[in-house]
């Protein structure tokens, strides 16, 4: 699909190891269709998941943004490797007109090479799938480290605000105070006023 498909839609990266969605509707209305049973962007991409394809957001030059799918079996001129893209999960025959080499590109059944080529490749892939995750666990961690450094901040509060705080506590038990002397000394004076004229 990448290999035929208008540059303007979509392209493989200069590297060969990617590809970019430069424009995602025409990609669905002209070439999703060509190879799935819909046109719709969105399945597109979770079915590019459940290939363990990864995604990431580019910014193009005017501001826009453009997707970019990589995956270590999904190379340009290289369709022995396609046989190595698996699902996370099964597909029913209905819900897709081709098998997972397909979705991108139509190529002839390739032969299984030797076993070891087979266990080389799937500790690649394994490989590839532990790094993104401990990638993912790394980040998860530094943010959670981030997170509780500003917990431990805002419990221990900035000493002007705490200052502030009590500053207006105080303020707040004063007005009151004066508030109260008010009101009893305009009753006294109603009752003055009362007394005078009796």
């Amino acid at each position: 699909m990448i290999s035929t498909c208008d540059p303007k839609i979509a392209y493989w990266d200069e590297d060969g190891k990617s590809f970019t969605v430069f424009n995602r509707k025409l990609l669905a209305r002209k070439e999703i269709p060509k190879h799935f049973i819909h046109s719709n962007y969105s399945s597109f991409e979770r079915s590019s998941r459940s290939y363990m394809f990864k995604r990431e957001s580019v910014l193009g030059e005017n501001g826009e943004i453009y997707h970019r799918y990589s995956h270590p079996y999904f190379i340009k001129d290289q369709p022995t490797l396609l046989q190595m893209i698996a699902s996370r999960k099964r597909h029913s025959p209905h819900t897709q007109k081709k098998g997972a080499a397909d979705i991108f590109h139509t190529y002839p059944a390739q032969p299984k090479n030797s076993v070891d080529n087979f266990d080389n490749n799937w500790k690649a892939y394994h490989d590839y799938v532990v790094g993104t995750l401990q990638h993912q666990v790394e980040q998860l961690s530094s943010r959670l480290s981030i997170l509780q450094n500003q917990v431990e901040d805002l419990s221990s509060g900035p000493p002007v605000l705490l200052d502030s705080n009590a500053h207006l506590q105080q303020e707040d038990e004063t007005m009151h105070k004066r508030l109260s002397s008010i009101i009893s000394f305009d009753r006294d004076r109603d009752d003055t006023i009362l007394s005078w004229e009796l």
